[in-house]
Protein backbone atom coordinates (compact mmCIF):
# COMPACT_ATOMS: atom_id res chain seq x y z
CA UNK A 1 0.00 0.00 0.00
CA UNK A 2 1.36 3.15 -1.16
CA UNK A 3 1.20 6.19 2.15
CA UNK A 4 1.47 10.09 1.06
CA UNK A 5 4.43 11.53 0.44
CA UNK A 6 3.33 14.24 2.80
CA UNK A 7 1.90 11.89 5.66
CA UNK A 8 5.60 10.34 5.49
CA UNK A 9 7.69 13.70 5.35
CA UNK A 10 6.03 14.72 8.34
CA UNK A 11 6.25 11.54 10.47
CA UNK A 12 10.19 11.78 9.83
CA UNK A 13 9.89 15.43 10.20
CA UNK A 14 8.42 14.81 13.88
CA UNK A 15 10.85 12.51 14.27
CA UNK A 16 13.87 14.06 13.35
CA UNK A 17 13.10 17.22 15.39
CA UNK A 18 12.18 15.16 18.59
CA UNK A 19 15.62 13.33 17.96
CA UNK A 20 17.44 16.76 17.53
CA UNK A 21 16.15 18.27 20.85
CA UNK A 22 16.65 14.93 22.29
CA UNK A 23 20.50 15.24 21.43
CA UNK A 24 20.47 19.24 22.53
CA UNK A 25 19.28 18.12 25.94
CA UNK A 26 22.41 15.68 26.41
CA UNK A 27 24.86 18.19 25.98
CA UNK A 28 22.97 20.33 28.84
CA UNK A 29 23.87 19.94 32.58
CA UNK A 30 21.08 20.02 34.47
CA UNK A 31 22.62 21.06 37.59
CA UNK A 32 24.05 23.76 35.76
CA UNK A 33 21.42 25.45 33.68
CA UNK A 34 18.82 23.88 35.43
CA UNK A 35 15.95 26.62 33.47
CA UNK A 36 17.58 26.11 30.43
CA UNK A 37 17.37 21.86 30.48
CA UNK A 38 13.35 22.37 32.21
CA UNK A 39 12.71 24.28 29.11
CA UNK A 40 13.75 22.27 26.78
CA UNK A 41 12.50 19.09 28.54
CA UNK A 42 8.84 20.43 28.83
CA UNK A 43 9.39 20.87 25.06
CA UNK A 44 10.25 17.31 24.55
CA UNK A 45 7.01 16.19 26.50
CA UNK A 46 5.18 17.91 24.32
CA UNK A 47 6.89 17.20 21.29
CA UNK A 48 6.65 13.32 22.03
CA UNK A 49 3.16 13.87 22.28
CA UNK A 50 2.81 14.65 19.22
CA UNK A 51 4.63 12.48 17.52
CA UNK A 52 3.34 9.67 19.21
CA UNK A 53 -0.37 10.70 17.65
CA UNK A 54 2.05 11.25 14.38
CA UNK A 55 2.84 7.68 14.42
CA UNK A 56 -0.19 6.39 15.63
CA UNK A 57 -2.30 7.70 12.47
CA UNK A 58 0.53 6.79 10.50
CA UNK A 59 0.61 3.08 11.26
CA UNK A 60 -3.18 2.91 10.78
CA UNK A 61 -2.95 4.34 7.03
CA UNK A 62 -0.38 1.91 6.68
CA UNK A 63 -2.43 -0.79 8.32
CA UNK A 64 -5.97 -0.15 6.64
CA UNK A 65 -5.36 2.76 4.19
CA UNK A 66 -6.84 7.03 3.95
Amino acid sequence: MVVGRSAYRAYLASWNELRQARHDLALISAQDEFAKWARLQRKIDAMQASFDQTRKAFSLIIRYGP
